[in-house]
């Protein structure tokens, strides 16, 4: 309807013509014929999209339920040591300087098959010098002469405190490597001077340390003295003899004024004698 200027109204629908009329209805046909053409085209759009993502979460359900099973990780071993009832294992050590503080000397095997020799001199813990020397022989994993300090002070139970230097230590098996460490005894930290050789060849570790009774420095050329004591009493192995063979060769006189273990304080000499 349409209000008019003279304020009268007219019916618009009965003012339009038939073309005009035809051409509204003809309009409002197309946009239903364009909706029922859309909407079930949507609708049948969607049903797929769901339908392919529910195909598609089937197939990784089957995918993951056909997958092979991850693989356990494997199970540590834990190795253990264990004393062997032999007089030696092959080793000595003349080190009669070290003699009074009281030798203890095992043979050890670990569940592995690694076996060890060990010769230690008085206790880690006690107020006295200490040393001591491992004989390793077997499959050595490959690590460094800290590691290998380390790892010997936990097997011993021995709480150390390990830090590498680049010092190495003149023995008769040649240089080796040399660890500054550290014990607590009942009077305050012991200074300890490590050292650790391998001979991969012979399937041979030596490792230990020469531990003073308190914080003084510990001489070098004390601790290689004390390596340069470890000899082979029948090992068994040509590899093994040919390794103290050669180092034979190189041994060095020990120093002369090498100092006996536990002398006590010094005395200060005030006259000639």
């Amino acid at each position: 309807m349409r209000t008019l200027d003279d304020g009268a109204v007219a019916n618009l629908d009965n003012d339009m013509g038939p073309l005009q009329r035809k051409s509204t209805f003809a309009r409002y046909g197309l946009a239903v014929l364009i909706l029922s053409v859309i909407v079930p085209g949507a609708a049948l759009s969607f049903a797929a999209f769901a339908n392919h993502r529910t195909a598609d979460s089937a197939q990784a359900e089957i995918r993951q339920a056909l997958a092979p099973a991850a693989a356990p990780e494997p199970i540590r071993e834990v190795l253990t040591w264990r004393s062997v009832q032999a007089r030696h294992g092959g080793f000595d050590v003349d080190a009669p300087r070290w003699r009074p503080l009281g030798l203890n000397n095992r043979v050890l095997r670990r569940s592995d098959g690694l076996s060890r020799e060990l010769f230690q001199f008085g206790e880690a813990g006690s107020a006295r010098r200490h040393a001591l020397i491992a004989v390793d022989r077997g499959d050595i994993q490959p690590s460094g002469a800290a590691a290998d300090i380390a790892a010997l002070a936990a097997d011993l139970g021995i709480d150390a405190r390990v830090a590498s230097n680049h010092q190495a230590l003149d023995t008769k098996f040649g240089a080796i490597a040399s660890v500054d460490m550290a014990i607590d005894g009942p009077e305050g930290p012991k200074a300890c001077l490590g050292f650790a050789l391998r001979a991969d060849d012979a399937h041979l570790r030596v490792s230990g340390w020469v531990c003073n009774a308190g914080p003084e420095i510990v001489s070098r050329a004390d601790t290689a003295c004390f390596v340069d004591r470890l000899v082979t009493i029948g090992a068994g192995d040509p590899a093994v003899a040919n390794v103290f063979a050669k180092a034979e060769l190189r041994r060095a006189l020990c120093p002369q004024n090498q100092p006996t273990v536990d002398l006590g304080p010094m005395t200060l000499r005030t006259r000639k004698l």
